[in-house]
């Protein structure tokens, strides 16, 4: 279980926050192996193209905890929903859940990177003003990005 982090503890919530940059700084990196002309490229049927995960990772994180613990006002809902979430389906029928409709040609990456650095991790650099960043929310920040692969 998640512990509370609270502005008594700057130590605990300093660490979090590192862990958060660390995970996003090693996700990039993996995105940066892919060829510029091959991010648009879709590997497999069952998924999105590999553009989708670039904006996934800050989407998810921004819904979660920015959107949905600290209540921000989104600075771009359409891409907060198209990478919100994706195909996944159920491997026993090919069935998918929900995902918002597969636009005809997905954001190029120049527009994907802006939503992502510093538009979604922005709540996460946020240091040293009056507004709660997602480090000093109870539970919830490290809970919500850990639990969709931004772990250690």
């Amino acid at each position: 279980m998640a512990l509370a982090l609270t502005r008594r503890d700057p130590g605990r919530i300093e660490a979090t926050r590192e862990q958060f940059l660390s995970a996003w700084a090693r996700t990039d990196r993996i995105f940066e192996i892919i060829p510029a002309e091959e991010i648009e490229r879709q590997p497999i049927v069952w998924r999105h193209p590999f553009i989708f995960y670039v904006g996934h990772l800050p989407a998810f994180s921004w819904n979660q905890i920015c959107g949905s613990l600290l209540k921000w006002k989104s600075f771009n809902p359409y891409f907060d929903e198209l990478f919100c979430r994706g195909i996944d389906p159920d491997v026993d029928t090919g069935e998918c859940h929900w995902h918002p409709e597969v636009p005809q040609a997905w954001p190029n990456l120049a527009d994907t990177l802006e939503y992502r650095d510093p538009g979604a991790r922005r709540g996460f650099r946020i240091a040293g003003n009056d507004r709660q960043t997602a480090f000093e929310r109870p539970h919830g920040a490290k809970r919500a990005g850990f639990s969709n692969g931004l772990g250690a």
